[in-house]
């Protein structure tokens, strides 16, 4: 009987074991996919933020490039006595300047902002009727403007290119937009008169050329008859 009983609870224990080894082997592989699991969320997470990085210094470069043609399109503007409207792209800030934030401060971004909140500002100006750009044009005041517009930009552009761009590429963009970050200088009073007389449509002109046509007719018919 003894014999019988001992072996029952040797029995027992080893069952007790094989069920304890179950457990620790079932929270073994809980814990294991457990941590699989968080290596998981962590790999995606750090993919999603690299992704993310990616896109937005992308962004940020479409961004930097419409800056640098803004100073370009200005710089000729600038020096053209021709009537030619004021030509400067905010698409690409409207589209992509919330992604700003993951490449520069904030304080770096109010750089950039501060040109583009001006654009609507120096269009409203550039749309005004021909008769009241001529008499700014006169006075050198569309020249001014632009050159504040300008400077503006170019504030945009330093505070950008270092965040965007590195290494060879960054001092060749250093150099090659020195030229369009120049100071726009005050216009001659010759090119000043020939930008506001460009600005008088030639319908106008015509008018009074027709009218003086007449007047001069009208004199000379006056004269005969005296």
């Amino acid at each position: 009987m003894l014999t019988i009983a001992s072996a029952a609870s040797a029995v027992r224990g080893v069952d007790a074991i094989g069920v304890l080894g179950g457990s620790v082997a079932l929270l073994l592989t809980g814990l294991l996919g457990a941590v699989i699991g968080a290596l998981a969320l962590l790999a995606a997470q750090g993919w999603q933020l690299w992704l993310a990085n990616r896109n937005a210094k992308a962004a940020a470069r479409l961004i930097y490039l419409e800056i640098a043609y803004n100073l370009s399109i200005l710089k000729t503007v600038s020096t053209s006595s021709a009537p030619i409207p004021l030509l400067v792209a905010t698409s690409l800030w409207d589209h992509h300047s919330d992604k700003l934030v993951a490449v520069m401060h904030e304080r770096e971004i109010a750089h950039v902002a501060f040109a583009y909140v001006q654009v609507e500002t120096y269009r409203w100006f550039f749309s005004q009727p021909w008769y009241y750009l001529a008499v700014n044009r006169i006075k050198g005041d569309d020249v001014t403007l632009i050159g504040r517009l300008s400077e503006a930009f170019a504030a945009a552009e330093a505070a950008l290119r270092p965040k965007v761009w590195t290494g060879s590429r960054l001092s060749a963009l250093g150099d090659a937009m020195r030229t369009h970050s120049e100071a726009i200088p005050k216009p001659t009073i010759s090119h000043r008169l020939s930008a506001a007389f460009r600005q008088v449509p030639v319908e106008f002109l015509s008018a009074i050329a027709v009218v003086l046509l007449i007047l001069e007719r009208t004199l000379r018919g006056r004269k005969a008859k005296d």
